[in-house]
């Protein structure tokens, strides 16, 4: 779900206007301040515990700016304090909004020492339990989960509830998603070298050790290092990170771990998240290295994990996102037994050692260049608050010299929430800014970027040309399987909330003429329809599952309701029945609204 959310000063003058920002269930109010002052880069440089938190029903995002301020200027927020403790569910709901005011702290408070939020991002780093606890302590069954609870200091591996707030992985890094790819595919990139042969060659002797038994961990290690080092571009190493840590293998540039291996002799009687482990000596090894003192709070920092767990191997991804770390899967556990798989898991076992080579290899010079910069190349630092979006600030210009690399680039400033929709959750859209002039939009021009796991640009031209549709400004397929989409932004686009006679006709006519052209749209509901105020003019969004017509399905069973409401196919197939049934019940509801 998400809040609606108000800054004001201690003076009560409203910071911005009203925005939604995502709460995870079982939140409590001091959960969302925490996060809240952690990922809005307008707040850069404010306290949490320097702001107290309202709520009073006669403040909602229903208000013009200049109702907000009078109704503010009246409320008596000395009747409106909510308690820290409280579950934000069981404060507000629908279009309430809590209320977020700049306090004034006395003498007494700025004696005391500093807490966490005030420090620079490297310093909270330092004083983090997962920096200060043994990796082997922090992943402890007994210890994990409580850090889990702590929203300002918690890995972010969608446990116990998904991390929505931070952008997919391959999004956060983009040699993440190269490593999905090779996965997939076996394909390896051109700029790489893999001797395929020998690489298969290699992981079957390496399977082959990982699938006898041994007496312990140090003795499955022993027998597995030397053979894994041959499948890597830069060895691993069993040895000290940091000042009270001791890793089972890893290596690293400039004392930034670029690789962590954690070794388990079976699945019975292991009293550890081998994950959290992994994670635990990274942040050991970004605590030690002088480099990271300066890059973290400006720049992610990347890192493999690979987790053996008797004959069993998972590879990971880690960055550090600000402060704190994201962790995600990028394999399941794939096992080196030959007889316990088929020729298809054998062939992933395959894939993934060789999208791990060539994963190590991007982070290792990615790591180099970001610890000994090039003062000729200009990089792009990002800002509290942005940690957690995609790191893509540039995409190919749509219909322009590809061959010369003609590129779109863009900083992303924060979520965009205009249509309402109460989560992040499958939908990656936001707010940026052009750092480039592009014909028509001059440097600093607002923009939308999309990132979606399909797109239909041929259907989004079609409505293009007929005056229904943003202006495709940059389009690229980037690695991981996503599609980035840049697109214009009108300010005062709303969905359509009524509609004249006339507009009906232009809607029903616009769906119509795609029909005919051979098109599905597949979600025609109104949060999809935006009237432009400044033109009188309205536009069709959200083509990331149209196509051609009985050829692309929806992605899954699990859609929303109003998409399903009288559908009677068995199967995920879009057809034009699809399209006319939802947009049919779209106008009715309109109408009745009206």
């Amino acid at each position: 779900m998400s809040v609606w959310c108000l800054i004001i000063e201690h003076d009560k003058t409203i910071v911005a206007t009203p925005f939604k920002f995502p709460c995870p269930p079982g939140s409590d109010i001091d959960d969302l301040r925490t996060q809240l002052f952690a990922a809005k880069p307008t707040l850069a440089g404010a306290d949490a515990p320097f702001f107290a938190v309202y709520h009073s029903a006669t403040v909602h995002p229903g208000l013009t700016p200049t109702e907000l301020k009078t109704v503010m200027s009246e409320v008596d927020l000395s009747r409106a304090s909510v308690a820290l403790n409280k579950i934000v569910t069981e404060v507000v709901s629908g279009r309430e909004l809590l209320i977020f005011q700049k306090l004034i702290p006395n003498r007494a408070f700025l004696k005391r020492s500093l807490p966490p939020s005030a420090l620079n991002t490297h310093e909270r780093l330092e004083r983090s339990k997962i920096a200060k606890l043994a990796p082997s302590d922090l992943a402890k069954a007994s210890q994990y989960p409580s850090i889990q609870k702590n929203p300002s200091e918690r890995i972010f591996d969608d446990r116990p509830t998904p991390d929505v707030i931070v952008a997919p992985i391959s999004l956060l890094y983009r040699p993440f998603g190269e490593f999905e790819d090779i996965f997939t595919s076996e394909v390896p990139p051109k700029d790489i070298h893999v001797d395929l042969r020998k690489m298969e060659e290699g992981v079957d002797v390496l399977a082959a050790a990982m699938s006898r038994y041994y007496n312990d961990e140090a003795s499955r290690r022993i027998a597995g290092i030397p053979l894994l080092n041959k499948l890597l571009e830069y060895p691993i190493r069993a040895g000290d990170v940091g000042k009270s840590a001791r890793s089972d293998g890893h290596c690293d540039v400039d004392g930034m771990i670029s690789t962590i291996a954690e070794w388990k002799n079976g699945l019975a009687g292991i009293s550890t998240f081998p994950h959290a482990q992994c994670v635990g000596y990274v942040a050991h090894s970004h605590v030690a290295s002088d480099k990271v003192k300066d890059l973290c709070g400006r720049q992610t920092l990347p890192a493999l994990a690979m987790t053996f767990i008797d004959d069993l191997v998972q590879f990971h991804a880690i960055i550090l996102l600000g402060h704190q770390y994201r962790i995600v899967g990028l394999t399941p556990a794939l096992s080196f037994s030959l007889w316990a798989t088929n020729v298809v898991q054998r062939k992933q076992l395959y894939n993934a050692f060789i999208a791990a080579s060539v994963l190590q290899q991007r982070i290792h010079r990615d790591l180099q260049s970001y610890a000994n910069p090039d003062p000729d190349q200009g990089q792009v630092f990002l800002r509290p608050g942005q940690f957690f979006f995609p790191s893509v600030s540039k995409i190919l210009a749509y219909k322009g010299d590809n061959a010369n690399e003609e590129y779109i680039k863009f900083i992303i400033s924060d979520h965009f929430a205009g249509t309402g929709e109460g989560t992040f959750r499958n939908r990656h859209l936001y707010q940026a800014t052009l750092r480039v002039a592009r014909p028509g939009y001059p440097c600093g021009t607002e923009i939308l970027v999309k990132f979606s796991r399909r797109y239909c640009m041929d259907l989004h031209d079609f409505c293009y040309n007929k005056g229904h549709a943003p202006k495709v400004l940059g389009f690229e397929k980037l690695p991981g399987g996503w599609f980035a989409i840049a697109m214009e932004y009108l300010a005062d686009a709303e969905p359509i909330a009524c509609l004249t006679p006339e507009q009906r006709d232009e809607v029903e006519g616009l769906v119509n003429d795609f029909h005919v052209a051979g098109f599905v749209h597949g979600d025609l509901r109104s949060a999809n329809i935006l009237f432009n105020e400044s033109s009188k003019n309205f536009w069709l969004i959200d083509f990331d599952w149209g196509g051609e017509v009985d050829k692309v399905a929806y992605p899954t069973w699990f859609l929303h309701e109003e998409l399903l409401n009288g559908r009677q196919s068995k199967d995920l197939i879009i057809r034009k029945a699809d399209d006319e049934r939802i947009l049919h019940a779209t106008l009715n509801d309109l109408c009745q609204l009206n």
